[in-house]
């Protein structure tokens, strides 16, 4: 399946209301991608490791702006609420399933238990463009919360587990 393809459905199943400028940017990256793989002269033998890199550094700083974006709106009085409220948005249209395990005014952890995006993906027959367009954007996404916000992830659903641990903390006393 040509990355355009793929690239354009990951814009479409966000479905926000970013879904003009993701298109767009995920267009720009599927250009990128493909005159990558073009300019190697193997289709099929790019290194997956250098066009992974690429897509990361393409919209990284994309991710980022998105967070930073989203945190500033927050009006939730604490750290545990901000990202509370972050997992409603995620989950909403029953996207995800997860189960809170801790939230307190320093830290916030879950369990992601069932997943529509990797549903998604494994469906195109491709959970490795889902990790690293949907699951790696996670920690790129928080990059823009501010320095002193921490997500630690060892698993996830789309690489095969049977959940998603997500753990955000503050590292040390942020303006909330």
């Amino acid at each position: 399946m040509p990355w355009a393809v793929l690239l354009q459905a990951h814009a479409e199943w966000y479905g926000a209301a970013e879904v003009a400028t993701r298109s767009t940017d995920s267009a720009r990256l599927a250009y990128r991608v493909e005159s990558y793989v073009n300019w190697c002269g193997h289709t099929q033998e790019v290194i997956p490791c250098r066009a992974n890199a690429l897509v990361r550094r393409s919209l990284g700083s994309l991710y980022r702006q998105f967070g930073e974006a989203w945190w500033r709106t927050q009006g939730a009085s604490t750290f545990g609420e901000k990202l509370g409220n972050a997992f409603e948005k995620f989950a909403a249209g029953n996207a995800l399933d997860y189960e809170v395990v801790k939230r307190t005014t320093g830290s916030f952890e879950l369990n992601v238990t069932g997943c529509s995006y990797a549903e998604f993906y494994q469906k195109l027959g491709a959970p490795e463009l889902g990790f690293l367009l949907t699951c790696s954007a996670d920690s790129q996404f928080v990059e823009g919360f501010g320095s002193g916000v921490e997500l630690t992830r060892t698993q996830t659903i789309m690489q095969g587990a049977d959940h998603c641990d997500f753990r955000y903390k503050l590292k040390r006393k942020q303006e909330e």
